[in-house]
């Protein structure tokens, strides 16, 4: 599994270089969850980020905005909510635990509305088997738990080429790790080195 399709070609010229390799498929994690899906008999239509964004404001025009009233209709609003929800699914954060959070925090209008916009966001998209990149990570990931055979023939599994992972990627590197033969997995950063700079302080974290 690799970062970027980029890298992904890069890996196929090296292994094509090397005499080529059976069995062996060369993915991001996005192209990961997909294979999982297939193989677990589960599909869903991959909205990209042009159909998110009429998607989310669809659902901006129905909601109960005051805080946020006057920017509903701004293509930056969208585009910020548009991040802002990836970020959350990264994290495994579904609009009830955010909502329960937001209550512990004073429940104030401005997060309840963000709230409200998610929740409704992601009713739409389980309404009409819809996914977002990070939904199909949520349902690979349950892909797995309802099936502990799956990957289980797998004799390995490399993680390549990151400098941090995800929520998600950790959760389903984990399941695998726990059913492939082998499991390597490589992060861009230095053992013991500065904790300076963005990229180092992820490669720590992710560590």
């Amino acid at each position: 599994c690799v970062a970027s399709q980029l890298q992904g070609w890069a890996w196929k010229e090296r292994l094509a270089e090397a005499g080529g390799a059976l069995g062996v498929q060369v993915l991001t994690f996005g192209h990961l969850y997909r294979t999982i899906l297939i193989a677990s008999g589960q599909a869903s239509t991959l909205l990209d980020d042009a159909m998110q964004h009429s998607l989310l404001r669809y659902t901006l025009g129905g909601a109960p905005l005051a805080h946020f009233a006057s920017v509903r209709d701004k293509p930056g609003f969208v585009v910020l909510l548009h991040n802002l929800i990836a970020e959350l699914k990264a994290a495994r954060i579904d609009p009830q635990r955010l909502g329960n959070a937001v209550a512990k925090l004073g429940d104030e209008p401005r997060l309840r509305e963000l709230v409200w916009v998610y929740r409704a966001y992601q009713e739409s998209l389980r309404a009409n088997r819809w996914a977002d990149e990070e939904e199909l990570g949520w349902l690979a990931l349950r892909a797995l738990k309802d099936n502990p055979r799956m990957a289980s023939d797998w004799s390995l599994l490399v993680v390549d080429g990151f400098d941090n992972l995800t929520t998600v990627q950790l959760d389903l590197v984990r399941l695998m790790a726990g059913r492939a033969g082998e499991t390597i997995i490589t992060l861009s950063g230095a053992v013991g080195g500065p904790e300076r700079g963005l990229v180092q302080r992820r490669f720590l974290a992710t560590r």
